[in-house]
């Protein structure tokens, strides 16, 4: 479809200018988020870092922190579907979107993101990798499979008139490609390609990658390239590609129509919302002073303690007596004629309430921050244990419910995967299962053919429980925890043939207790021992015997086998010293 039939050159004039505004006024959020990063990369990375030091970099550790709680460790996404015969196809396709997300290394992209949306907004682009840019735009980016990148919000533009996310009337990013591949691709309009010519990265800001690259106006490149903009207009349904900087209506290299999931190419990870406004209020920007004055305290008490003297001062006529005293080694014992006129005196050194004031802006940092110290498990915040469990139930509320926004646009990301995978029937996702009742691997590929039903017919979710990582001691109760609920529904459990590998059991115990030596404590025997036949000693005869049983009432119940397995998972008491 010719691109008159799709936009007016009045329209893209208006929408140029349009892109051009909003991009300029978005200009201080893009400086607030590069002078975020400077203060958390500090003085001593690459050439623009900060002009003084940051020995205690508390914006890092936020950020830091904070995005480590938030962050998942495994992509599981969950698809259910109210109709059971559906349930088998609803389990194959989780499994193929938890494959293809390590595929196009969405951890990577989603830990990126939730550090942006800390700084300014996060922003990613869903698609698909078209067959004429196949690794065009890196490795992971294959011709026929979807994609997901990581926008900085140095390269994005959005309606800044727009009160809401969903009333944007355009949005979109830009981004280098190599001139080659710009000219050889053939949907682009030939004769507006073959116009472009090389061109460096658009000077006059700060941009993050200046933190490492410098500010040179003309960077070294291995091909020459050129900068697009990819604008997204939701109400006229169309994707717009072209050069930075123009406003000719020739220069447009492909309007095409949006032909992908509801809502558009992009999503979006925010922190705080702000009414009638579509930029977030990020957490560094309000962190960010005290960020400065707790440095510049702690910079001063530093130089304070590097210009402190200690100096013996004496009298003329007593020159030899400091003499011998400078001389002397520690504990020496050496003769001094006028002692009271040997004086020890102190200048400079460390003034003590400039650092009670540096402490106390350090507490209001982390109070600033949802209790810092108790979220990232820093220190106690007070004197008791129990007053310690409400304040970090309490922190722990608020980034359960940062953790929610963040798997609600990582869910919104996973649907848009899916209706992908559903849509584009030349994909296909190889994945295993695993047989439930052998343990054996199956080797299964999703595609086209895998569908039943409709796409509606299925609701994709993200697990919250990925955003947390176990360590091996709590896998380790989390088995015993299972163990244990095993161990009081075993009556039931042994009727319907449910039983626990004991030997898996101790194989996983040893890996999680870091006990490699437990797995030489136990043997594989063949058969069932209870059922194996007697020996008989040399020489003795079979006889007939006969037993009487004898019911008498139990003394104390004994735990069974899987509670007392249970009960070792527990956390025991420490032993006290004495």
């Amino acid at each position: 479809m010719h691109k008159e039939e799709l936009i007016s050159p009045q329209f893209f004039q208006r929408l140029t200018e349009a892109v051009s505004y909003s991009y300029s006024k978005l200009a201080p959020f893009r400086k607030d988020r590069y002078e975020f990063l400077r203060e958390i990369a500090g003085k001593n990375y690459g050439t623009q870092g900060t002009a003084d030091r940051r020995p205690l970099n508390m914006l890092d550790m936020a950020v830091s922190i904070v995005s480590e709680h938030l962050t998942p460790t495994n992509i599981n996404t969950l698809v259910v579907t109210p109709y059971p015969q559906l349930q088998a196809t609803a389990t194959d396709l989780g499994m193929a979107l938890d494959h293809l997300a390590k595929e196009v290394n969405l951890a990577d992209t989603i830990e990126e993101v939730v550090k942006d949306m800390q700084l300014g907004m996060g922003i990613v682009k869903i698609g698909m990798v078209l067959p004429e840019l196949d690794e065009v735009n890196g490795v992971l980016h294959d011709a026929g499979q979807p994609f997901v990148d990581p926008i900085s919000l140095d390269d994005w533009v959005h309606d800044i008139q727009a009160h809401r996310v969903e009333e944007f009337r355009f949005m979109g990013n830009k981004y280098r490609m190599d001139l080659i591949d710009v000219r050889d691709n053939p949907l682009f309009d030939e004769e507006a390609s073959r116009k472009l010519t090389a061109g460096d990265r658009s000077q006059g800001e700060d941009r993050a990658e200046d933190l490492s690259t410098g500010k040179e106006q003309f960077q070294q490149e291995v091909r020459d390239s050129v900068e697009l903009w990819d604008i997204y207009l939701p109400r006229e349904g169309i994707v717009v590609t072209f050069p930075c900087g123009t406003t000719a209506y020739e220069d447009i290299l492909r309007v095409d129509f949006y032909e992908g999931p509801e809502g558009g190419p992009y999503e979006f990870f925010m922190g705080s919302k702000m009414p009638n406004n579509a930029m977030p209020n990020p957490l560094a920007n309000n962190l960010y002073d005290l960020a400065i004055s707790i440095n510049v305290m702690f910079n001063k008490l530093f130089r304070q303690a590097e210009n402190q003297k200690t100096i013996v001062a004496v009298d003329g006529k007593d020159a030899d007596d400091a003499q011998r005293v400078v001389k002397a080694e520690d504990m020496e014992m050496v003769r001094v004629d006028s002692p009271e006129t040997l004086k020890e005196m102190r200048f400079n050194g460390p003034d003590q309430p400039t650092f009670s004031l540096a402490m106390a802006a350090r507490d209001l940092f982390s109070y600033s921050a949802g209790n810092l110290d108790a979220v990232g498990g820093l220190s106690p915040s007070s004197g008791t244990v129990g007053q310690d469990k409400l304040l970090t139930d309490a922190s722990g509320n608020r980034m359960k419910r940062m953790a929610e926004k963040v798997s609600g646009s990582i869910g919104r990301v996973m649907k848009k995967l899916a209706w992908y995978l559903w849509y584009h029937p030349g994909i296909q996702i190889p994945f295993t299962k695993v047989h439930q009742a052998t343990g054996v691997e199956i080797p299964v590929t999703w595609s086209d053919r895998s569908q039943e039903g409709d796409f509606l017919d299925y609701n994709v979710q993200f697990e919250v429980h990925s955003l947390k990582s176990q360590s091996p001691t709590e896998r380790l109760a989390s088995i015993g925890q299972v163990v244990g609920m095993y161990g009081q529904l075993m009556p039931l459990a042994m009727e319907q043939g449910v039983g626990i590998d004991v030997r898996q059991l101790f194989d996983l115990w040893g890996k999680y207790a870091n006990l490699p030596e437990l797995a030489k404590l136990f043997i594989h025997m063949e058969g069932n021992p209870n059922q194996r036949e007697p020996v008989q000693p040399p020489g003795e005869q079979n006889s007939t015997r006969q037993y009487d049983r004898v019911v008498q009432p139990a003394q104390q119940s004994l735990p069974t086998a899987g509670q007392q397995v249970g009960a070792m998972a527990q956390p025991q008491p420490a032993m006290a010293n004495g």
